[in-house]
């Protein structure tokens, strides 16, 4: 009995695996800021919202442009997972940095933010 559960457990554990890791960790273009705070020191809290019914985020990778910051948020492990999933993240605030863009999908990004010159403030797009 033993000898056949043993190759039964590892065939049904290898098959979720080959389902579960495909599912992890890709960009998310449902999550957007809903919150933003910049502080003195010149980082800047964003607190982020996933609009579908599905998904929370893990993680957000930053990517510094000539035109802005390039946020994207990528999806916890597994399909609805929320183990890990995070909605608050710190970034650091280049002086130069005027404009902030969100993943979209598709490889393309949005504005989401938008610092004014004259008042010093960041605006929502």
């Amino acid at each position: 009995m033993r000898k056949r559960l043993f190759p039964c457990v590892f065939l049904l554990a290898a098959t979720l695996l080959c389902v579960a890791l495909p599912s992890t960790s890709y960009p998310l273009s449902s999550a957007i800021p809903t919150e933003f705070t910049v502080s003195p020191d010149g980082t800047a809290t964003v607190r982020v919202s996933v609009v579908s019914s599905v998904g929370y985020v893990r993680d957000c990778r930053i990517d510094t442009r000539d035109d802005g910051l390039y946020l994207t948020f990528y999806s916890t492990y597994g399909l609805n997972n929320p183990n890990g999933a995070r909605d608050t993240f710190t970034i650091a605030l280049p002086a130069e940095c005027d404009r902030i863009f969100t993943y979209g999908g598709g490889h393309s990004y949005y504005p989401v933010y938008q610092k004014h010159t004259e008042a010093e403030e960041w605006q929502q797009v």
